[in-house]
């Protein structure tokens, strides 16, 4: 679902596709945009609507993995809420640096038992309120 409204959202802002729904850990869909090749992590956050956090993934089965593994130039987040999507845009860059010194400062929560059930999948959980304050972009989608 949120690969589709991500690439939908893409292909309204004028981006041409040259690999979407690509089926690797290196990014989801690769546009053109302004003669610039652009590469696109999605992620869909489902429990943010009742947690208030939105879940960066830095590690999977002990081994570092979403956010640091991606080769994408921008994570693009969908965040199904009631009646809405909020979908949202921040570089990778930017996103590997707020992470980055969340080691040290802790401001944070890490959540260690996320994920698929023994994926001992990692996550730094950022609340909404601040995750709208740092994304580039947050536009809402009406839900049909």
């Amino acid at each position: 679902m949120g690969k589709q409204i991500i690439l939908n959202y893409l292909l309204l802002k004028n981006n041409k596709p040259l690999k979407v729904f690509n089926d690797n850990k290196d990014f989801d869909h690769e546009m053109e945009y302004n003669n610039k090749v652009v590469r696109y992590e999605v992620k869909t956050d489902s429990k943010c609507r009742t947690t208030g956090n939105v879940a960066f993934e830095i590690q999977y089965k002990g081994h570092p993995s979403g956010m640091y593994t991606t080769k994408a130039d921008y994570i693009a987040y969908v965040i199904p809420m009631e009646k809405i999507s909020l979908i949202g845009f921040i570089e990778r860059e930017k996103i590997l640096s707020i992470l980055e010194e969340n080691k040290i400062s802790k401001k944070y929560k890490l959540h260690e038992t996320g994920g698929d059930p023994g994926s001992n999948t990692n996550n730094v959980l950022i609340p909404l309120e601040e995750v709208k304050k740092i994304f580039n972009r947050l536009v809402e989608i009406k839900l049909p």
